[in-house]
């Protein structure tokens, strides 16, 4: 019976499950113990993502500057997922979606290119 009543829990609240997780383990984790990128790792690049998880540990401190200048799609990122989720449901979604991941594509590409540029890699 418990854990029918876990297992809804989890099921009903899994994103705010993930969340408090999420932000427990930057909180808690030293800088050395962050997930290493397996692209830089392999090539030598900054992905897109690479700087996520230590913006978002500068996010949840209240550092909105560093978070910013760590990986600048971090504020992006929930802006767009917003504009989708409001979207659904409209005569445009389709068209809307199609705009959503076009943009998100080249916000993508200019990311990676902007961070290994600017790193002189």
């Amino acid at each position: 019976m418990a854990s029918h009543w876990l297992s809804q829990f989890f099921n009903r609240y899994k994103v705010v499950v993930a969340l408090a997780a999420t932000t427990l383990y930057l909180l808690v984790a030293d800088e050395g113990s962050l997930i290493k990128c397996p692209v830089r790792l392999i090539t030598g690049y900054q992905c897109p993502g690479c700087g996520s998880q230590r913006s978002l540990r500068a996010l949840f401190t209240g550092d909105f500057v560093g978070a910013l200048q760590l990986n600048a799609l971090i504020y992006i990122a929930p802006l767009f997922m917003l504009w989708l989720r409001l979207a659904r449901g409209k005569a445009s979604y389709q068209t809307q979606k199609n705009v959503i991941i076009g943009a998100s594509v080249v916000l993508v590409v200019v990311s990676f290119v902007l961070k290994n540029q600017l790193l002189g890699v």
